[in-house]
């Protein structure tokens, strides 16, 4: 695999010809592509890159791709996470809901044309959802700055409500001797 590209996208599986499929069919993306068979080499590579998107097999030796995507998900919850398997039953679907908080469940085989507006689409969300984060933190940022200088504000105010106070008093005293006086 060439690291041209910043790698945005982790396939997982046990089979090479579907890791080979998935760096051809991937080539053209903006994005890079790491393909592995270690869930232990993907998650470190998820933990250490900028990572969006991961794209597990159901079925491999050693760990279930919803235990894998379960592990993603309390290590970068942020990251899209997606089961595609050639095994279908209704557990794996529910779990990989229940447990992983799957983006989506795909089947092998799949239509290239499908799998790429899929990826594609989980791409532009990551993206979305993380500009929502950023804008979030920026709005909490400027809302403590803004809370900081209205109590600014607040003690500017008191301080001129008292200025203003002890100048009235004090030319209210002579006004009233001179009053008086005339």
């Amino acid at each position: 695999m060439t690291q041209s590209k910043e790698t945005s996208l982790v396939v997982l599986d046990d089979e090479a010809n579907i890791l080979s499929a998935c760096t051809r069919l991937f080539r053209g993306e903006a994005f890079g592509v790491f393909t592995t068979s270690d869930p232990q080499e993907a998650l470190r590579l998820i933990e250490t890159q900028g990572i969006k998107v991961v794209l597990s097999d159901q079925r491999m030796p050693g760990l279930s791709g919803v235990e894998f995507l379960k592990q993603v998900k309390e290590k970068k919850p942020a990251v899209i996470r997606i089961l595609f398997t050639g095994h279908t039953d209704i557990q794996s679907a529910e779990d990989a809901i229940n447990k992983g908080e799957v983006y989506r469940f795909i089947n092998k085989p799949w239509q290239d044309e499908d799998l790429r507006v899929v990826i594609r689409d989980a791409m532009h969300r990551y993206d979305l959802t993380e500009e929502n984060r950023r804008l979030f933190e920026l709005t909490q940022k400027r809302n403590q700055e803004l809370q900081l200088a209205n109590a600014q504000l607040q003690i500017l105010i008191e301080k001129e409500k008292a200025f203003t106070s002890t100048a009235s008093h004090e030319l209210r005293t002579p006004l009233a001797s001179i009053k008086m006086a005339v």
